[in-house]
């Protein structure tokens, strides 16, 4: 579903003499044999470059935001815990290109999302991604903000009962209309006591942990685009992962957070699924909250944000 999401940040042209300069702090003197643009992802522009020996990714980002800033540090805070791409090289001096860019170790295979088209019941991954997310989580924090270069937390964030009110709002309500609009502010001040109660799990989170930014090389996850990582709620990255149901049924979903439990020191409450989706309201709330006009994305955030005012399952 989400794969199908229109992009709004146009994508970034290199030619393959301007990606040779790029990338000449990690292969001086190297001759690219191959490169091309890899069209996933909404925000940043993605290559693959192919030297005679390896391939390697080049990113560049896109936005005007400077979340990447703190991606070194945070390779440097996540690696050991979990599979991820190595991080060899960050530029923001903006000498080459007028953006900032980021080259890493290429890692090949599908996308989760992908993977589990392919084969649905892979109990054993889904035990490793349930405990490489409570790994992740394990690093607790006081309030929820966004971090600085040291992963400390530099712009702390309003609580979370306002956040649903500052996103329904202008384009997302215009979209949503009236009668919808009404059902989710009746949902959430029915929802007041578990909006604290999801205040309470704060921790380092990915902030992004869907199953297309899970990379399955072998059997082994890699996750991938930190970029947005800070100190969040923890039912957010678990909302994010189980959002779109055909891509973890049930069944998986069940070995998932039952290898979270068995690994976190702060086990997931009984109504964790109900949490989650309620959480997960304000990002589908944000998402929704933009002047552009994306059909697919729209339609599908709109049917998500339905389903969990109504009580039905995504």
């Amino acid at each position: 579903m989400d794969s199908s999401w229109e992009r709004i940040q146009p994508y970034i042209e290199v030619d393959r003499i301007t990606a040779e300069k790029m990338l000449s702090k990690v292969r001086p003197h190297k001759k690219i044999q191959e490169m091309g643009l890899i069209k996933k992802g909404l925000r940043n522009s993605n290559y693959y470059i192919d030297y005679e020996d390896c391939r390697l990714l080049l990113r560049i980002y896109g936005t005007g935001d400077d979340w990447y800033r703190k991606e070194r540090a945070v390779y440097e805070h996540i690696k050991g815990k979990v599979s991820v791409p190595e991080l060899l090289y960050m530029e923001e001096q903006h000498e080459i290109i007028d953006k900032p860019y980021a080259i890493f170790e290429y890692v090949s295979g599908p996308t989760l999302d992908e993977f589990l088209l392919q084969s649905k019941h892979d109990r054993k991954l889904m035990q490793i991604i349930g405990r490489n997310l409570a790994l992740i989580h394990e690093t607790h924090y006081t309030e929820v903000g966004f971090f600085d270069a040291d992963l400390k937390v530099s712009v702390r964030l309003p609580d979370l009962q306002q956040w649903y009110a500052m996103f329904l709002k202008g384009n997302a309500a215009k979209k949503l209309g009236d009668r919808l609009t009404e059902d989710i502010l009746n949902y959430v001040r029915k929802n007041e006591i578990n909006i604290r109660r999801i205040e309470e799990r704060i921790a380092f989170v990915h902030n992004d942990f869907r199953p297309i930014n899970i990379i399955v090389k072998g059997d082994v996850p890699y996750i991938i685009d930190w970029e947005g990582s800070m100190a969040g709620h923890v039912l957010g990255d678990i909302g994010q992962f189980l959002r779109i149901e055909a891509q973890v049924p049930a069944e998986l979903e069940r070995v998932f957070i039952g290898s979270y439990n068995d690994t976190s020191g702060n086990r997931l409450p009984e109504d964790y699924k109900e949490l989650a989706r309620l959480r997960d309201l304000v990002n589908l709330l944000q998402m929704l909250n933009t002047e552009y006009d994306l059909k697919n994305k729209d339609r599908d955030v709109i049917k998500m944000i339905r389903s969990i005012c109504s009580g039905r399952k995504g």
